[in-house]
């Protein structure tokens, strides 16, 4: 997650230079108010993370959505639903799951499971280009669930199977906090992993899928961020350069890149420690720079993804960053 990296950075740096004013955190760079809470939790109240929790009562970012409260809640899991087992080592695709059925015997009989309602963009093949965030589309399906080696419950559609084979269904999961249950066909159209699918017959939860999306597409949430109406990859909004400079430590404000290579250049006058750590959208980071004294020099950073970054600059003097994709 992105604030666990986030967390690690910034102690690093507060630990590295205790003399220097630490860089501040605040709720904007969290979009939901769990993942605000773990990096107060894990660093505690200090003066990287005071702007989290402005009132000192030891919740942070409390005007932001919490992640769960973005789902519908069950009353219990709907009638008719079959116990199942996501099976190891298997992954999404083309909104597809394997699993094992429950059964008398313990051991489950193996089926191929098709979400409805929804789309999960390809994430290609030998025969088949990729197509927009496919990749992260079908990678982070599995995480957001929980997918792997997870209990399910299968919730039989108006049709049995798929011209495929395959069977047609709403797959309902416990949630981690409160146990839900929460529709994973809803879930995953909520945070841009999937969109709508149009064609589909079976309309029992159609009013929800087509809210979650549109909440999605407001929100600019994954595909809705990265793809544009006619399913190509967005390009970042900057053209040339983003420049950054100041004297003191500083996070960033995001910028957007595309994925990639990201190139820094940057200059550092002062006499002390000048490091630069890059945050991935992905919540990956790199640190770019490193040095102690006057710097001038220049770094090319791999970007995987489409979307944003930013960066977290400690510094003991006057200092100028450029960030660009562009080579001529």
């Amino acid at each position: 997650m992105r604030c666990v990296t986030t967390t690690l950075a910034l102690i690093a740096l507060v630990a590295y230079s205790p003399s220097t004013r630490a860089a501040s955190i605040d709720c904007s760079l969290f979009a939901y108010q769990e993942d605000a809470q773990d990096m107060l939790d894990s660093v505690g109240f200090n003066e990287v993370t005071q702007l989290l929790d402005e009132d000192a009562d030891g919740v942070a970012c409390e005007d932001l959505v919490r992640r769960e409260s973005r789902f519908h809640e069950g009353d219990g899991l709907p009638e008719g639903a079959v116990e199942a087992k996501v099976e190891r080592g298997t992954e999404i695709g083309e909104e597809t799951i394997e699993v094992r059925i429950a059964d008398d015997g313990g051991s489950g009989a193996l089926a191929s499971v098709r979400l409805i309602g929804i789309n999960i963009p390809s994430r290609g093949s030998a025969s088949e280009p990729e197509e927009c965030f496919g990749k992260t589309a079908t990678a982070k399906s599995w995480s957001i669930v929980s997918f792997h080696d997870a209990i399910v419950w299968l919730e039989p559609g108006e049709v049995d199977r798929d011209e495929d084979g395959r069977l047609l269904r709403y797959v309902w999961f416990e949630g981690k906090e409160d146990k839900g249950p929460y529709l994973a066909n809803e879930l995953l159209v909520r945070e841009g992993y999937a969109s709508v699918d149009a064609s589909a017959s079976d309309d029992r939860y159609a009013d929800r899928l087509a809210e979650a999306q549109a909440q999605a597409q407001a929100d600019g949430l994954g595909l809705w961020d990265a793809c544009d109406e006619s399913g190509e990859t967005v390009e970042a909004a900057q053209s040339g350069e983003t420049t950054f400079s100041g004297s003191t430590d500083t996070v960033t404000d995001p910028f957007p890149v595309t994925a990639g290579v990201l190139f820094l250049t940057a200059s550092y006058s002062g006499d002390g420690n000048f490091a630069v750590w890059v945050y991935h959208a992905n919540g990956d980071r790199d640190l770019a720079f490193n040095d102690l004294g006057p710097y001038e020099g220049e770094v090319a950073i791999p970007v995987q993804e489409a979307g944003t970054v930013f960066l977290a600059i400690e510094t003991t003097g006057p200092w100028e960053i450029s960030a660009t994709q562009k080579r001529d």
